[in-house]
């Protein structure tokens, strides 16, 4: 899993953080070249306040929710929420048929899905939600 977040609230640079399969945290320093306040597209927010712990804990129950087993692990972005959130979690995997995407709160509530098997817990909920 990967999250781009900034380096401090507020600020125009940037950290890579990955999560590996083992749980492992990784950091990249701030990168060099940032774009300019008018650039960003979205306010943003504390990487200190994101429970990095918790997404391994969403990725591992993106399977069941989609109702098939994607092809590896799914992607993960962390990113300023355009609501009343401070961030927003994005899942998105592959399948061999199928496809999903759910985006959670900062707290793991649903936001959004979209795609998954027929019959699934997504699919149920992208018909009742639109």
């Amino acid at each position: 899993m990967h999250a781009t977040v900034p380096t401090a609230p507020g600020a125009d640079t940037t950290d890579d953080i990955w999560l590996d399969g083992d749980g492992d945290v990784w950091r990249h320093e701030p990168s060099s070249i940032q774009p300019g306040d008018d650039e960003l597209p979205l306010p943003t927010f504390d990487a200190t306040d994101v429970d990095w712990g918790g997404l391994r804990a969403l990725a591992d129950r993106l399977p069941e929710q989609a109702g098939f087993e994607p092809d590896g692990d799914p992607s993960v972005r962390v990113v300023a929420s355009t609501g009343n959130r401070s961030y927003e979690i994005q899942l998105w995997a592959d399948g061999p048929y199928d496809d999903v995407a759910v985006t959670y709160g900062p707290d793991g509530t649903v936001i959004d899905m979209s795609g998954g098997a027929k019959g699934s817990e997504v699919a149920a909920w992208e018909t009742t939600h639109g």
